[in-house]
């Protein structure tokens, strides 16, 4: 087999200042609502997404440093590989719509996640098929002052690359203004 690593990574010391953690906001999708699939070639960065009519992104408002986005590799018995795309997010919910859209979310079979991360960076998790809610605790009321009484979702996915990255080759905000003006 020719499965060998080809040109190496090397870094500078510029490349060494990383921010961790994600923004606040992120995207959500649904791989069934694209009009053309995300490509997975790798030969890029992604730099458009297409809906069919009446679909888009549905955006997501949380807090600072509460979301999390990470991917492991998987090794299945025979050898074959994949990656496990996870997501973690904490939501506030302060009305009965908010607890819906919650409920909404959690029986998402097929949803994908767009990210920005610390460093200007953004990802897409589960661009091919998608993410699901994992079992978990969700919510307490939190017993001594100053406890998390946000919304805690999990997800994750199988897919057979890493988070794609996504860029225009521009500006953060016009990223931002683009995945803005793809929300429904």
């Amino acid at each position: 087999m020719g499965c060998k690593a080809v040109y190496g990574i090397t870094n500078v010391c510029a490349d060494l200042l990383q921010a961790s953690g994600v923004d606040k906001d992120f995207y959500v999708g649904y791989v069934s609502d694209l009009g053309t699939k995300i490509s997975l070639t790798q030969t890029a960065a992604i730099s458009s997404l297409s809906f069919v009519a009446y679909a888009g992104l549905v955006k997501f408002e949380g807090q600072k440093f509460s979301h999390s986005f990470s991917h492991e590799l998987m090794v299945g018995a025979g050898g074959g590989i994949s990656y496990k795309h996870m997501t973690s997010v904490k939501l506030m919910p302060l009305s009965t719509q908010d607890d819906v859209e919650i409920q909404r979310l959690s029986q998402a079979q097929d949803a994908f996640f767009v990210m920005q991360g610390n460093n200007e960076d953004f990802y897409i998790f589960g661009p091919s098929k998608g993410m699901r809610a994992v079992a978990g605790a969700m919510r307490t009321s939190g017993v001594a002052a100053g406890e998390d009484v946000t919304t805690t979702l999990s997800f994750e996915g199988n897919e057979k690359v890493l988070p794609l990255r996504f860029s225009l080759g521009t500006t953060t905000q016009a990223i931002i203004n683009y995945l803005d003006g793809l929300v429904r």
